[in-house]
């Protein structure tokens, strides 16, 4: 073997060791002589350790021929290109395989699914089962446009609508024109009650021609429950399904647009029809059916161009809709039929008037060309009281005898003014305006204390009628208003002595003594030693009441302040958050309230009876 000499011998030799000495311990002993090393090691590590000392290193079996010359320190190292072999074809990647959902429904009868790979047919398109007096249509895409999926190749998921058609004249009873309607049994018809769903199903059960033996089932509804058989006949017909947990929820109210699809069931989809109505996207599901209702004539909408699809439908509505649904066209004379069903709530005048009347009186009819000319029909002649009558909210209606409807607008009952709605006749809750002022009604009759009612809160505004001894308290109409809301007046006493002019309260007491070691009680601080609180006590007991000065009250009895009731000392200590203005006028009389009436006690009865801490005393032995 060839030695070169030169500087770079020891340090090209360790690397040499190095490396051998790596592939030995890579090699590794045997599992069978682990703990000691075979003899062919030991000389191999010899030879290694004389590398490392700068010996000359004996031959190795196996060694290399020759090391090869270093090159100058000036040259990088140049690695020699590995000879290009032969690439290996990289196999192709196999296409991702898509699966599309195609999903058929089927109303009633449930949805079925089927799984399709992109391009390919559906191969078992589920066949549409026969629905009661009904013709079967076919299935529908999603525009409407009818379809025959074994035939479309899938590249999307799909939804498939099963179709039935009917004919409205062999479906409903259109041949006679019996009452399918009723009111309630306090002679209403309540024409803007919201219509449920239970009620809906009763209305169209009322006009099937041949009612099924075996109607359908709901979970939520008992078989006792009055709805029941209608409930599950449309159901059994396809024209009302359940929730996605199959509940029928019969009460809650249904839409105008839900009501619009029973009416659309009950005949055929047309497939082109249009919809003009601005609040009924294309897409939105019961689209084709307002679209379908529109062109048959059912519906017209709003004024504004709308149908409100989602708004509760009413009565009167609804049976606008069957009576065009059926056919049915009211007499051209209705209003000037004075025996026809008579409602307390519904009036000739308005625009569902006759629709109601052909839908609740049965009659014989002839058509014509220019609609329909009733012949005998079912009079209605009773003969009501006057008097008041209440719905199932409580709200109450007058019956007027002479013409057997509700009274409506402003009436004298009973010697008392009444407010009643100019459309329904209910008696009016609300605020009403009374020339400058906000009144308050309620059940028709204008309210002269409103301060427990919770229609208003303060701010007040207290204005003192000095002359007359009495005081209005003021609410805001709203927040930064004037006070124009008279909440409620209150009996006083003043002084010679009371100030006058405007005034914003400091502060306020408990419990005060006065002039002469009396004690009042719920004292608030007008300015200076005058203050609002209660007739005064001869000692700080509640049961210790002056009654004389009570008896007196509503007088100029006081030495300067302003003298009122227990409750009514209470309720300004609790209620005029202190800075509330004041205002004393010196020479006005009165306001849009009256002055109450005063209350009198005998001298035994020594503790004022609107003292809440007192009251105790009256109940107990009965006084008040």
């Amino acid at each position: 073997m060839a030695h070169h000499s030169g500087g770079k011998r020891p340090a090209t030799r360790k690397r040499i060791v190095s490396a051998l000495l790596c592939c030995l311990l890579l090699a590794g002993p045997t599992a069978a002589a682990a703990d000691a090393p075979a003899p062919e090691a030991e000389k191999t590590l010899s030879a290694l350790e004389s590398l490392l000392e700068n010996e000359a290193p004996p031959v190795l079996p196996g060694d290399i021929e020759e090391l090869p010359s270093q090159p100058p320190l000036d040259e990088p190292e140049v690695s020699p290109s590995p000879s290009p072999g032969p690439e290996e074809p990289e196999e192709p990647e196999e296409p991702e395989e898509v699966v599309y959902t195609v999903t058929f429904q089927m109303g009633r009868f449930g949805t079925r699914v089927r799984r399709v790979k992109e391009g390919e047919f559906v191969k078992d398109v589920p066949k549409i089962p026969d629905m009661p007096a009904a013709e079967t249509l076919g299935w529908y895409d999603a525009a409407g446009k009818k379809a025959e999926p074994e035939k479309a190749a899938v590249t999307a998921d799909t939804i498939y609508t099963a179709r039935w058609g009917r004919q409205v004249e062999e479906f409903l009873q259109t041949d006679s024109h019996d009452a399918y309607i009723k009111g309630f049994t306090n002679g209403t018809f309540r024409p803007y009650k919201n219509v449920t769903r239970s009620e809906a199903a009763q209305l169209f059960y009322n006009l099937l021609r041949s009612p099924s033996s075996q109607p359908g089932r709901f979970p939520d509804v008992s078989t006792d429950a009055w709805y029941a058989q209608a409930a599950g006949e449309m159901n059994t017909l396809g024209i009302l399904q359940g929730d996605s947990n199959g509940n029928f929820a019969g009460g809650r109210s249904i839409t105008r647009a839900e009501f619009v699809k029973l009416a659309v069931g009950c005949d055929t989809l047309e497939e082109e029809a249009s919809c003009p109505f601005t609040d009924v996207p294309a897409d939105a599901w019961f689209a084709p059916y307002v679209a379908t209702a529109y062109s048959k004539g059912w519906i017209n909408g709003l004024p504004d161009g709308t149908f409100h699809p989602n708004d509760a439908i009413v009565r009167g509505e609804a049976v606008v809709i069957l009576n065009k649904l059926l056919g049915r066209q009211p007499d051209g004379d209705i209003q000037e039929k004075t025996t026809v069903k008579n409602f307390y709530d519904v009036f000739p005048e308005d625009w569902m008037y006759p629709h109601i009347i052909e839908a609740s009186t049965s009659h014989e009819f002839t058509k014509t060309d220019s609609g329909e000319v009733w012949g005998a029909y079912e009079e209605d002649l009773s003969t009501p009281e006057s008097g008041w009558i209440y719905d199932e909210n409580g709200t109450r209606y007058y019956v007027d005898a002479a013409t057997r409807k509700f009274l409506r607008g402003v009436h004298f009952i009973d010697n008392v003014k009444h407010v009643l709605d100019n459309t329904t006749g209910a008696a009016y809750t609300g605020f009403l305006d009374e020339g400058t002022w906000r009144r308050y009604y309620k059940d028709g009759v204008i309210q002269e204390d409103i301060s427990n009612l919770g229609v208003v809160s303060g701010p007040y505004f207290l204005k003192v009628y000095k002359p007359s001894n009495y005081l209005i308290v003021y609410a805001q109409e709203y927040s930064g208003g004037p006070y124009n809301v008279p909440v409620k007046a209150i009996r006083v006493s003043c002084g010679y002595g009371t100030p006058t002019g405007t005034y914003y309260t400091p502060t306020r007491y408990r419990w005060l003594q006065m002039i002469g070691n009396t004690w009042a009680q719920w004292c608030t601080q007008i300015q200076g030693n005058y203050l609002f609180h209660s007739v005064p006590n001869w000692t700080h007991n509640n049961f210790d009441l002056e009654v004389g000065e009570y008896n007196h009250l509503g007088e100029t009895r006081s030495a300067g302040c302003i003298r009122m009731n227990c409750r009514e000392a209470k309720w300004v200590y609790d209620n005029c958050q202190l800075g509330t203005e004041v205002h004393i006028s010196s020479w006005e009389t009165g306001g849009p309230l009256q002055k109450p009436a005063g209350l009198w006690i005998p001298d035994w009865h020594t503790w004022d009876p609107t003292d809440p801490t007192a009251y105790w005393k009256c109940q107990e032995i009965g006084c008040h």
